[in-house]
């Protein structure tokens, strides 16, 4: 994970945290500035501020709360024996797809973490975790879905709904922008379904849709991250004919992994509120009010159009419907079939 000049790696082989410059050096390679030894093999880790969290496997299950204010030596402050798949933090909160469902721990004090709540209800081994806003998004391995959570109160989270059973196959990492989740998948080992990425409507809970999958024959999604309409993905190579054997070892040696980008267009965002927006283009499906006022400086196509108030027209006006308020404008005199030489106000 990356943050500020830094990048955070949980390595689980020889259970380390280890710190990168984000930076690489002109050698192509990533300078270690210092590591820590971790209770067990890591699964995932957050980083929030001076801290970093970080979760071990059901082998070796921890909570950890690591001190990273100095990157050369980190200093483990506590940990406790619970861990899980996935961790997320937000603000005093750390999240956890535990092996049971989601686990609450209340983190204000890094030297004496505490579980606040959890719930198991729609659990089914669950694998990875996203918190946006009031609402955590967990993926679930067992059913092969998503489950939303309503966190408005940490201690006592609610389950909201869920997507359709198997829509997920193999889930193993979800972020959320806006209304949409997008999920990595790595689906079924055998064929190119739902390997890739799967994109979610959970704007409505109890009826989450989906909206798109991509498939990559050979390859399975392993991380994604979204920026904007952007979608990043690492994906592994699943076949021999996508990367190298190793006869000694008689496995693949990863010739083919592969870093994909994809790109979503037209997802929908119900409210914007903004001081300032700049657009190469817009399109408004259904309505727009403007408050204050419109500047148009290019032109202005209208099939119909009300108007309540005045309206002042520097340049040309062209309506190719009709334009109504609390009277009407009319042509007398055309020059076209579209072109108006004048008007009168009736």
């Amino acid at each position: 994970m990356a943050a500020g000049d830094h990048v955070y790696v949980a390595n689980r082989e020889n259970q380390r945290l280890v710190i990168l410059e984000a930076t690489p050096n002109p050698a192509g390679s990533w300078g270690s500035i210092g590591s820590v030894i971790l209770p067990g093999n890591a699964e995932d880790l957050f980083v929030s501020g001076n801290f970093a969290y970080v979760v071990g496997d059901a082998a070796t299950p921890f909570l950890a709360v690591v001190d990273i204010s100095d990157a050369s030596e980190p200093l483990i402050r506590s940990y406790i024996s619970t861990g899980g798949s996935s961790v997320h933090v937000s603000g005093d909160w750390a999240f956890v797809a535990a092996p049971a469902g989601l686990d609450v721990y209340y983190i204000a004090d890094p030297d004496a973490i505490v579980l606040a709540g959890s719930n198991s209800e729609m659990a089914s081994s669950p694998s990875a975790i996203y918190v946006s806003g009031n609402r955590a998004y967990v993926t679930m391995e067992g059913s092969h879905s998503l489950v939303i959570y309503d966190i408005s109160n940490p201690a006592a989270p609610v389950p909201l709904g869920s997507s359709p059973a198997g829509s997920l196959l193999h889930p193993v990492s979800v972020m959320v922008s806006g209304d949409h989740a997008f999920i990595a998948c790595k689906g079924d080992p055998g064929s190119a379904d739902n390997n890739g990425v799967v994109v979610l409507d959970v704007s409505e809970p109890a009826n989450v849709l989906v909206r798109g999958i991509t498939s990559e024959e050979g390859q399975k999604a392993t991380a994604l991250a979204v920026a904007g309409k952007r979608v990043f993905v690492t994906s592994r190579c699943t076949t021999d004919e996508c990367c190298d054997v190793d006869p000694e070892q008689a496995q693949c040696t990863g010739k083919d992994d592969r870093f994909v980008l994809y790109e979503f267009n037209h997802l929908e965002t119900p409210t914007l509120q903004a001081g300032n927006l700049q657009a190469g283009y817009l399109d408004v499906v259904d309505s727009a009010s403007v408050a204050n006022g419109l500047s148009v400086g290019g032109g202005l196509n209208a099939g119909q159009a009300y108007v309540g108030g005045d309206l002042g027209v520097g340049g040309d006006l062209r309506m190719l419907g009709s334009i109504g308020g609390e009277d009407e404008f009319l042509c007398e005199e055309f020059d076209g079939p579209d072109n108006c030489l004048d008007w009168e106000l009736r």
